[in-house]
């Protein structure tokens, strides 16, 4: 079972203890407590990728943060995204970066600024050590169909990381989102 599994299972749990409070204020305790956790494993998103995984640990409308771990020789894509920039913080391990054609290294503590458009990829040099970074997305969209896979190692399709995912219009009326009024309404 899952540490997401077993969360949920807490959720029902609490839930249940909400309806069979003898109190008011036991049962607002209990509230106070399902609904925390049921934002925690609503916000929760972990992708597993062949070159390692992804954590998203925030996500608001116009900020998402990621942690990306990177297996031993691991390599992402060589791809660029038309909604967003991402700033890069090395917090384990050392990476080579490719970034409009040209290779740089980074080391714990150190950053980069992927802006957009850039043409961008990571790797892992080690043979041994897992490379872990602070991915800080800022823009207006942060799905997965803004990818653009210029190349890709793994032989995956342009599309394949699209699967389980749904474009920007799905999303708007799916959440009847308009991201435009969105953004207005955050900035009053």
């Amino acid at each position: 079972m899952s540490q997401v599994d077993k969360l949920k299972n807490l959720l029902i749990e609490l839930k249940g203890r909400i309806e069979s409070a003898t109190t008011e204020s036991q049962a607002d305790a209990y509230s106070q407590y399902y609904d925390a956790l049921d934002a925690l494993i609503r916000g929760y998103e972990i992708d597993f990728r062949p070159w390692g995984h992804y954590e998203v640990i925030h996500s608001q409308p116009f900020v998402k943060i990621k942690r990306i771990i990177v297996k031993p020789r691991g390599r992402l894509s060589y791809q660029y995204h038309d909604q967003r920039t991402e700033d890069w913080i090395i917090t384990r391990g050392t990476a080579k970066i490719t970034l409009d054609d040209d290779e740089v290294w980074r080391t714990e503590g150190e950053r980069i600024r992927i802006k957009v458009g850039q043409r961008h990829r990571v790797e892992n040099p080690s043979f041994d050590n897992v490379l872990e970074f602070i991915e800080v997305q800022t823009g207006t969209y942060f799905g997965e169909d803004d990818i653009v896979r210029v190349e890709d190692d793994y032989g995956r399709l342009e599309f394949d990381h699209l699967k389980d995912h749904v474009t920007m219009k799905e999303e708007q009326v799916r959440n009847k989102t308009d991201w435009w009024k969105r953004m207005r309404d955050e900035k009053n």
